[in-house]
């Protein structure tokens, strides 16, 4: 019994001085896989989820809703702009030709035809059997044209060439020209009207700002 107990009191001691006392790189290397951290496991965060379908129902409406509103406005603006184009650039027509009289010592007409919304240049050419002949002018600026659609020529209060079916400002060769005076409309609008006058001085043509009839 007593050498038993010498044996277990020896293992005692032994444990004691290796197992209790372990070195100093292990012990290191035990502590420092107890406190290793487990590893973070990224959880699904629902807060940053996509967008719903109503969300999704709901901005499209109101896209729909703004577009409704701001693409007739665009469109209005956009037309309103053409028309004060054609009439400016009909008004330097105008001061052209007469400039083209002038220059060329003959005689010009500007015909505009209500009825079809055209107009276009002609010169005169000569004299046979005691009238003037006229050729249409072939280069751009005399070419047959129309107004834009919106644009409509409501009035023309000058000469007319019942051949043609159309009137006529005519430009002389000494500056002058037809007094003469076109009324225009808004063929959407129809309350809103534009005039172009002749005064028949060379530059002294204007346009009047458009007006609304009550």
């Amino acid at each position: 019994m007593s050498k038993f107990l010498g044996i277990a009191a020896a293992a005692h001691a032994w444990c004691l001085a290796h197992v209790s006392k372990p070195r100093a790189g292990r012990a290191c290397h035990v502590r420092c896989l107890a406190h290793v951290p487990e590893p973070r496991v990224r959880r699904p965060c629902h807060g940053w989820g996509g967008f719903t379908l109503l969300e999704l129902v709901v901005v499209l409406s109101l896209i729909a809703i703004l577009t409704g509103l701001v693409v007739p406005v665009y469109g209005g603006s956009m037309a309103s702009m053409r028309m004060r184009g054609a009439q400016s650039d009909f008004l330097s027509l105008i001061r052209y030709v007469q400039e083209r009289a002038i220059t060329d010592a003959r005689e010009y007409r500007l015909y505009i035809d209500g009825k079809e919304n055209e107009f276009w240049v002609m010169y005169m050419t000569g004299m046979k059997d005691g009238e003037k002949v006229f050729e249409e002018e072939t280069r751009d600026y005399g070419r047959r044209r129309a107004f834009p659609d919106r644009l409509v020529v409501e009035r023309v209060r000058g000469r007319k060439d019942r051949d043609r079916n159309a009137h006529y400002i005519t430009c002389y060769p000494n500056g002058a020209c037809d007094v003469a005076r076109v009324d225009m409309l808004d063929a959407q609008n129809r309350r809103r009207r534009t005039t172009i006058e002749t005064t028949g001085v060379v530059g002294k043509n204007e346009i009047k700002t458009p007006w609304t009839r009550r």
